[in-house]
This record gives structure tokens, C-alpha cells and sequence, in this order.
């Protein structure tokens, strides 16, 4: 993928450690973890299933409370947010999940999961005005004006995600935090996803974390990737840098040389 010049870091992640206690037992999920993510740029976060890349996205834009660390939106602390500065982070930065059977609500009609967001930030002045936006949100990621009527379970796990997708873009985010949003599709659709999600990005410039084990689409959307193994960061891949080899091998923990990766 074309690198892009990006000057300004929203995202700045410090030492951030999420670890959870089972029985006598820690579990390192997240273990000293540093990033730091530019507008308008997406960073592609893969490894090996548990590594931990799941939950470090979701410690970073607050589901989760850190264990130690720290991550800073905009220079503020997503950790010590409260109140209208925690509200308006929560329209700021959105997440799409990996499983749309799951994160979308089966008894909600298309129209009022979209208009959820909408409604919570008070970004419409009137029912006529709200019924516009979905619709165009609905057209947005490739869907029927008509689909606003119908329940989730009429549609297709593509269709589905493509709902999901709508719902995050309705409050007009800056950072959408992609938490392997294609992994429960069929490999037909998951291209179709991708590609929206880049002409999206293009559109609105938009900036992404994006979290994937699919290391071709990771390549293909990323113009970074950071690989994590058992909980940490074991490197960071750019440009031509970017091969499934070099990936395969921070994955497994494995070293690369100098000249095969920059830090």
C-alpha cells in the first residue's frame, strides 16, 4: 500500500499493561505495550490467536480499564475521562466488532440501530432529519433505503456488517477501531468489506485500528502493521517491510534482523 505522509498523532499509547487474574493465576494479556497512531492512517494489529490483540484495542479506547499504562486521545487520557469529555469521546472514536450476529440487536429494526447514536448525541433536529441521515448512511456502505424497515436476522452476515459499519459512521467518528471485522464472513465477502472500509476512510478521512489474523487483507488496508506475541509488541512492519514471512516470524516470537525491520 502507498505510504502517506501523517504528522499528527491522536492515538498515543504508553507502556500499557491489561492483565486479568484467574484464581492464583495473572494473565498477561497486554504486557508494556507502546504505539502511537496518526490521523488519517491505519494501523494494522495482528498475531497469533491470544497474543492479545483484541483486548489492547479495547483497553485503548476505554471498554476495558488498564492495569497499568497509559493512553491519551488528543492529548487527554481515555482512562480519566468523565462526564460530557468521556460522551464526547464516545462519539469521537466507534468500533465495529468481528461478529455482526452478535453486536447487533435482534429485536431493533434497522432504522433505530443506525439512529442509536444519533439520537444519544442529539445530532438530529427532527425525526424527518434523522429518517434522512439513515437513509443516507444506508447508501453509504451499499445498502437499500428500504432495509431501514427490516430486522437484522433478514440479512446476511455481509449485509449485516454493513449495518454495523453504518452504525459507527452515523456520529461522524474520527478513529474507528476495526476489531476483525471481517473474520466472520465468507472469504467472497470479506474483499467487498475491505474495499469499503478503504473508500470509506478515503471519503472521510478517517483513521483505523485495524485488528485482523487475515495477514493479506492486514496488508492490503494497513499502512502499518504491528505484531504482537504473547501479549506484547514484537515489532513494527512498514512498506516492503510488510511480507507474511516477516509477520509469521514476529508472530512466533522470532527475531528479525536490522535490515528486515524498523522500529
Amino acid at each position: 500500500m502507498e505510504q502517506k505522509e501523517h504528522a499528527e498523532k491522536i492515538l498515543e499509547v504508553s507502556h500499557l499493561k491489561k492483565y486479568f487474574q484467574s484464581g492464583k493465576k495473572t494473565l498477561k494479556a497486554v504486557d508494556d505495550v507502546t504505539f502511537s497512531l496518526n490521523r488519517g492512517e491505519t494501523l494494522g494489529i495482528v498475531g497469533e490467536s491470544g497474543c492479545g490483540k483484541t483486548t489492547c484495542a479495547r483497553t485503548c479506547i476505554g471498554i476495558y480499564d488498564r492495569t497499568e499504562g497509559q493512553v491519551l486521545y488528543r492529548g487527554k487520557n481515555v482512562h480519566e475521562l468523565r462526564g460530557a469529555a468521556k460522551k464526547a469521546f464516545t462519539k469521537e472514536v466507534q468500533i465495529i466488532f468481528q461478529d455482526p450476529y452478535s453486536s447487533l440487536d435482534p429485536k431493533m429494526k434497522v432504522h433505530d440501530i443506525i439512529a442509536e447514536g444519533l439520537r444519544a448525541h442529539k445530532l438530529c433536529r427532527s425525526r424527518e432529519e434523522e429518517r434522512q441521515r439513515v437513509k443516507e448512511l444506508l447508501l453509504t456502505v451499499g445498502l437499500n433505503v428500504e432495509h431501514a424497515a427490516r430486522f437484522v436476522h433478514e440479512f446476511s452476515g455481509g449485509q449485516r456488517q454493513r449495518i454495523g459499519i453504518a452504525r459507527a459512521l452515523a456520529v461522524d467518528p474520527e478513529l474507528i477501531v476495526c476489531d476483525e471485522p471481517i473474520s466472520a464472513l465468507d472469504v467472497s465477502i470479506q474483499a467487498q468489506i475491505v474495499n469499503l472500509l478503504m473508500r470509506l476512510q478515503r471519503e472521510k478521512g478517517l483513521t483505523y485500528l485495524f485488528i485482523a489474523h487475515d495477514l493479506a487483507m492486514v496488508r492490503h488496508i494497513s499502512d502499518r502493521v504491528a505484531v504482537m506475541h504473547e501479549g506484547c509488541l514484537a515489532g513494527f512492519l512498514e512498506g516492503e517491510e510488510v511480507t507474511e514471512e516477516n509477520i509469521m516470524k514476529l508472530a512466533s516470537g522470532e527475531q528479525l534482523a536490522e535490515k528486515e525491520l524498523r522500529q
